[in-house]
């Protein structure tokens, strides 16, 4: 274990004697110090009424932000607070205290001048708190459950002791009936200075204890909360964030050297036996800045975490409805700004040893600002309002592991995973840099040779999304591969990169190695983002492909945003992100360099080659892609091969689709689709075909598979 010795105060005490001597007094200097819970504070030096400052860094690598000191002898005064160290104050400055340490409020934005404050205090003052942010130590914890409501069903405990011989707590919540078929874990503090997660843990608490729509909570789910996984470091005012030889959250490799990590990761798989399925890490971003201030979850590597950090990520802005706002569009993916992999060189963290325990579900960081988020100040009372919003998000969770939401209109899906047992899970080395994709394969027997089907997985998804094309191609007995092609389409190595495209042809190329694979009837499907995939493959693939078959998909990356940002929906900010789009502007150019539509058309190439573009004429409205990101990319392949206007879709019939819904004139008798669904227009260029069908964001696997047998050869 690592044992430490805290020296601080004795250190703090020797500039104090050069800058007030002999007994407090009005016509005395003011006095510094940080001699109580929490406190952090070193003064360089004084002059006048001028007061030079910097945050204790003692056991930190590198600088931090923390502070947190009490100033007496103030009466009358206006005293000039100076800090040496860049970066130590949040958009709204300092947080601030007079003469009671528990009315704590920011004091505002155009407070701070080049790292410094002044305040005038009154007569009446005799004493003052300013810290970072809104204190939270052991005696506020004491003071919430002392106040707490129905503090019956919550149980105090002591997880361990740590260093300095304080109780690290644990707090129980344990339904009164049966045991609990499910287990949620919550932590907080592994870095010492991250205060403002105490306050959204308690609206946690709080709600699950109170709330009439949480009863599920309170009887079917047990939850073990540690509130201080740094103990010592929260009362001795301590940084926390990059501890020497390393900080609380890396300590889930190997030995642990501290006494609450090592007292975790014993009880916890004990403990759950098997039943937990949340573990949700409460932290702080940096103090300030792009990704500081907003709320979001730290994405993990691991594509099948990822997908269910999302899932919950959805859940919880449906319910952070309140002054704090949660958007899922600001999910940080691994390989994204600080989250990679250089960041956890020191050791395992508390979400990545979670993921790894026995029948998890979720395993996530929830990064909460200090104090602004989008624009909004921070309180004791929003924070916990936000907590109470991730209690309700966790009852969503839960209950949807149980029933999971399948939905025939969104195929965007990312909750669909089982697969019939005869697909294999297999890696596949990328042919443009050191990354492996994983991918979803079944080889057909033979001989003689069979279609290779090449399935490709929506914007939100990725290989292990659920595919309901996969157990008609087993039975079909063809090749199939449903490849990740980077996963997401939120982070820019995804979404119509470089190296989408090459990461496609080395499963194609696996597929070819590893199955019974006819070369001459190979086929590219796709939904969504799949369908987006589809067309990229369309216009930049070298090999060759018999037929491509893409639905609702989107050509037009620049008009998808705007429509999406209109609307509110979470791809607009996906595409920020893939784009490298810094300070909310659309980088339109790369998102240009990314969309079908915007590509060199390889006309001769694609002479032999057939395209199905199909969307449901409701599209748009019931879902999140316009049918004109079909309409228009046929024309512009039209265009591109030269052909006459009567090929193209008129502007007229487009506008009569967009504004009434339907087409077919009533002389035409309908064509209708293998799922009963009318088709209400369709147009043909050569080997080019537009259909619009009468339903909205989705595959007819009916329809597709139909059109698959028709376009494979020999069969």
């Amino acid at each position: 274990m690592h044992i430490k010795m805290n020296l601080k105060r004795i250190f703090l005490l020797i500039p104090l004697f050069f800058f007030s001597l002999g007994p407090a007094s009005s016509q005395a200097g003011p006095i510094i110090s940080s001699d109580f819970a929490g406190g952090n504070i070193m003064v360089v030096k004084t002059a006048g009424d001028t007061i030079w400052l910097k945050p204790d860094l003692s056991e930190t690598d590198g600088e931090w932000f923390y502070w947190y000191f009490k100033v007496s002898n103030i009466s009358g005064k206006q005293l000039f607070f100076q800090f040496t160290l860049d970066n130590q104050f949040t958009a709204f400055g300092p947080a601030y205290s007079i003469n009671n340490n528990n009315t704590w409020k920011w004091y505002g934005e155009n407070r701070v001048h080049k790292n410094g404050f002044s305040y005038a205090f009154s007569p009446e003052d005799t004493v003052a708190w300013f810290c970072t942010a809104f204190p939270y130590t052991g005696k506020d914890l004491d003071s919430f459950l002392s106040r707490l409501e129905n503090r019956d069903r919550l149980h105090r405990d002591t997880l361990c002791l740590s260093p300095d011989n304080r109780v690290i707590e644990q707090l129980s919540i344990i339904p009164s009936g049966d045991k609990p078929g499910t287990m949620v874990l919550i932590t907080a503090r592994h870095h010492a200075c991250e205060m403002m997660a105490n306050y959204v843990m308690e609206g946690i608490i709080e709600s699950i204890l109170n709330e009439v729509e949480l009863e599920y909570l309170r009887e079917k789910v047990e939850f073990l909360i540690v509130p201080f996984m740094d103990k010592d470091g929260v009362e001795n005012g301590e940084q926390g964030k990059n501890r020497i030889p390393r900080d609380h959250n890396r300590d889930y490799e190997g030995e642990s050297i501290y006494q609450s990590t090592a007292a975790l990761r014993e009880e916890i798989p004990a403990w759950s036996d098997g039943r937990l399925k949340i573990a949700l890490d409460l932290h702080c971003p940096w103090i300030k800045g792009e990704y500081h201030e907003w709320i979001y979850l730290v994405g993990k590597k691991d594509p099948i975490m990822e997908a269910e950090q999302i899932r919950f990520g959805e859940l919880l802005e449906n319910h952070a409805t309140g002054e704090l706002r949660f958007r899922s569009r600001d999910f940080l993916p691994y390989g994204t700004s600080w989250n990679t992999q250089g960041s956890f060189t020191k050791g395992l963290s508390f979400s990545g040893w979670a993921g790894g325990l026995d029948n998890i579900s979720l395993a996530t960081t929830l990064e909460f600002p200090y104090a602004n988020i989008l624009g909004v100040q921070v309180t004791r009372d929003n924070a916990r309002a936000f907590g109470k919003a991730i209690s309700y998000a966790l009852l969503d969770y839960l209950k949807g592991l149980a029933n999971p939401p399948y939905s025939a209109q969104n195929e965007d899906d990312v909750w669909k995973r089982d697969w019939p047992g005869a697909f294999q899970e297999i890696s596949i080395p990328s042919s443009v840099d050191a990354d492996y994709q994983n991918a979803m394969f079944f080889p057909a027997s033979g001989p003689p040779p069979q279609p290779l089907i090449v399935s490709l997985h929506t914007w939100s998804g990725d290989y292990r999304q659920k595919d309901p094309l996969a157990p008609m191609i087993l039975e079909k007995g063809w090749n199939y591969i449903h490849p990740d092609f980077r996963g997401r389409n939120n982070h820019p190595d995804a979404c119509g990169s470089e190296k989408v495209i090459p990461d496609i042809e080395d499963a194609i190329l696996y597929a070819k190695q590893h199955g019974n694979v006819d070369p001459d009837n190979i086929h590219v499907i796709g939904t969504s983002g799949g369908g987006y995939a589809t067309l990229l493959m369309y216009m930049k693939t070298s090999l060759d492909i018999r037929s491509f078959s893409a639905w609702v998909p989107i050509s037009d990356l620049v008009d998808w945003y705007w429509a999406c940002d209109s609307r509110g929906l979470k791809y607009a900010g996906d595409i920020l992100k893939s784009t490298g789009s810094q300070d909310s502007l659309l980088d339109i150019e790369e998102s240009k360099r990314r969309s079908p539509y915007f590509m060199d058309t390889p006309v001769s190439r694609r002479k032999n080659s057939i395209l199905n573009i199909y969307c449901g004429i409701h599209d748009g409205y019931t879902g999140s892609v316009p049918i004109t990101q079909s309409i228009n990319f046929y024309n512009k392949l039209v265009r591109d091969a030269k052909g006459n206007k009567a090929a193209s879709v008129p502007r007229e019939d487009a506008l009569y689709m967009l504004s009434n819904r339907t087409f077919n004139p009533a002389e035409t008798a309908p064509l209708i689709l293998p799922e009963g669904r009318r088709i209400h227009y369709y147009k043909q260029f050569h080997s080019i075909n537009l259909t619009i069908f009468e339903g909205g964001h989705e595959l007819l696997p009916g329809a597709a598979m139909e059109e698959l047998i028709k376009n494979t050869l020999n069969q």
